[in-house]
């Protein structure tokens, strides 16, 4: 009765009608349950409102008595569609099933002589899963299906290089195939497919620790993003070429990108790139202490995807950081729990509790989960597919941990695998942070000042506020272990730059700590009054300049980054009103400082 009262628009009432189908089966049969259940996932789908779509076929596939989770191939063209459409569900909101449902649609489909439909099956654009196989293998098939010169191999192409550089960890293959796949889009003139390939390169060159690469490719995308419309490309290179303008340092790289980057996620209509274009403001928000709005785009991505690993740990630091242990164990132990259901430590949630663990012990002091962070860290070396960023999070993950038990054998090995990302920033922590403890540790105490100088020198340059209190901490214990002329100044000038910037974004566990060190510095030598205002670090570099030396011969000489010389350099200028180096050359020899 209610199909015949819809008319000729059922498809507004399909929910209903699957409904009423359902409880009329066992008179009726399931032919016009299963029907109307595809029809309203359908809808469901294009609404993105992908639970219900998860249930709307999940209930045709219940009724055909077709298991979700198991590799039982579709016995006909239905129930294909039928698992089509909840793989493309599942995927939508990282669902685990959506690559199994996705390869019974793609098998049957290819199978039947369907090449269009085994095509349109391979091409949906569900995210590769890194460090572990989703969509290599489903891509790999559907390239044999289709001429090596056509537009469908270039989108297929574009897919397959995306998911070797994150699946497999093969940057050569990748490139190889994303390379391929820009030749064959330029060749036929189809920029949005350019942008689209270009976008997949950005993520796999992050992943790879390819900064520069990622934001090389920036003046293109905007050209090309003026010619054609494709918001969805737009924003998957957005969130990669922000986190490589973070990971260098670079304020004048990611800050432009922020600007309607939320915005245009809303508008691609893709809940993973809004996922994670929420997660990228989140972590330079976190960056530069902006508690309130940490919490607003944390909330508004783990509503979409409450796993969603980034975000968890992202909110757990900021609410550690401000002492809120309650409410900051309460998102931690979400991360842990999203890496023991995952079962294999091969992908973003063991990273996270790799770095995570160690950096939440430093402000809490405690201990408990530091050996569930070292099993995640080896799960991820000992994995031949990871990628570099993965490993890398899990070896400076490992080596804080180290230093928190004391069992430091070996730390060495760390040093030397991270030390080629000295002047990055590694997801939560600082490379030269890292490196700056481990030379600490071992010894090597000019190292570990030249490595927290560096660190603390990007802190400043991008306005990483949140991180400077604690770098400050370990720099300044550095300086007082090694004692020498003018250490004890510093130091006492760092903890103090970090105590007011502790107390300015209401970190109060690091206000305590900072207050603790304040009063365990000892009291100063006697120092020089330099003419200008001149600090001994600057008496210093203006020495190295009188004799003709560069920024790069400088930092070798005093051991300190050269961007820090560039600093000391401005100061001197300004300090002493010379215009240029021969000016402030002049100062010093007529001061005596030469």
């Amino acid at each position: 009765v209610l199909e015949t009262m819809y008319g000729d628009r059922p498809e507004n009432h399909a929910a209903e009608l699957a409904h009423h189908f359902s409880q009329a089966a066992p008179v009726l049969g399931i032919e016009r349950l299963v029907h109307y259940a595809l029809m309203a996932g359908e809808r469901a789908l294009s609404a993105y409102a992908h639970e219900e779509a998860v249930a709307h076929f999940t209930q045709g596939l219940d009724a055909k008595q077709i298991a979700v989770d198991d590799d039982t191939p579709a016995p006909d063209e239905e129930s294909a569609r039928l698992l089509f459409g909840i793989g493309r569900a599942q995927a939508s909101i990282l669902r685990r099933g959506a690559a199994q449902n996705l390869n019974r649609a793609f098998d049957y489909y290819a199978q039947a002589g369907d090449v269009p439909k085994a095509v349109e099956v391979a091409r949906f654009p569900m995210a590769p899963g890194v460090g572990r196989l989703r969509v290599t293998g489903l891509i790999s098939k559907a390239l044999e299906l289709v001429p090596p010169d056509s537009l469908e191999a270039a989108v297929l192409l574009s897919r397959y290089g995306w998911a070797l550089g994150q699946e497999v960890g093969d940057y050569d293959r990748s490139m190889a195939a994303l390379d391929q796949a820009l030749a064959i889009a330029q060749e036929q003139g189809d920029q949005v497919l350019e942008m689209w390939i270009r976008a997949n390169s950005a993520e796999v060159n992050f992943f790879n620790l390819r900064h520069q690469k990622v934001l090389d490719d920036g003046p293109k995308m905007r050209e090309l993003g003026r010619r054609v419309k494709n918001p969805q490309s737009e924003v998957s290179y957005g969130i990669s070429a922000m986190m490589a303008g973070y990971a260098l340092g670079r304020k004048e790289d990611f800050e432009p990108l922020l600007d309607g980057s939320i915005d245009l996620a809303v508008e691609a209509r893709d809940q993973t790139l809004l996922t994670g274009t929420l997660f990228v403001n989140s972590a330079l928000a976190y960056a530069s202490g902006r508690w309130p709005l940490v919490r607003d785009l944390t909330d508004r991505g783990l509503a979409a995807m409450p796993a969603y690993p980034p975000l968890l740990l992202t909110r757990a630091m900021c609410e550690y950081s401000c002492g809120d242990r309650a409410k900051g164990g309460e998102y931690f132990e979400r991360l842990l729990e999203t890496a023991r259901h995952r079962g294999q430590g091969t992908g973003l949630e063991f990273a996270c509790v790799a770095q995570g663990v160690p950096l939440i012990a430093e402000v809490t002091g405690e201990k408990e989960h530091i050996e569930a962070a070292i099993r995640a860290s080896n799960a991820l070396l000992s994995f031949p597919s990871a990628t570099p960023f993965l490993t890398q999070l899990a070896r400076s993950g490992l080596a804080m941990n180290m230093l928190l038990t004391g069992e430091t054998s070996g730390i060495l090995d760390h040093y030397k695998a991270l030390e080629q990302y000295r002047g990055h920033w590694l997801a939560w922590a600082s490379v030269d942070q890292v490196l700056g403890q481990i030379s600490r540790a071992t010894g090597d105490i000019d190292r570990a000042v030249e490595h927290f100088e560096g660190a603390i020198d990007i802190c400043r340059s991008s306005e990483y506020q949140s991180y400077l209190p604690r770098l400050g901490l370990s720099y300044s214990a550095t300086l007082l272990e090694r004692d020498t002329k003018g250490d004890r100044e510093l130091a006492a000038a760092l903890i103090s730059e970090g105590l007011s910037m502790a107390e300015e974004l209401n970190m109060g566990p690091l206000v305590e700590q900072l207050t603790t060190a304040q009063g365990e510095v000892p009291a100063s030598r006697q120092t020089h009054s330099y003419p200008g205002g001149l600090t001994q670090r600057e008496a210093d570099v203006i020495r190295l300049i009188a004799q003709g030396k560069t920024d790069r011969e400088i930092a070798e000489e005093l051991i300190i980054a050269i961007r820090t010389v560039t600093t000391h350099v401005g100061n001197i200028l300004n300090k002493t009103g010379a215009a240029n180096r021969a000016e402030a050359a002049s100062f010093a020899t007529r001061h005596g400082l030469d």
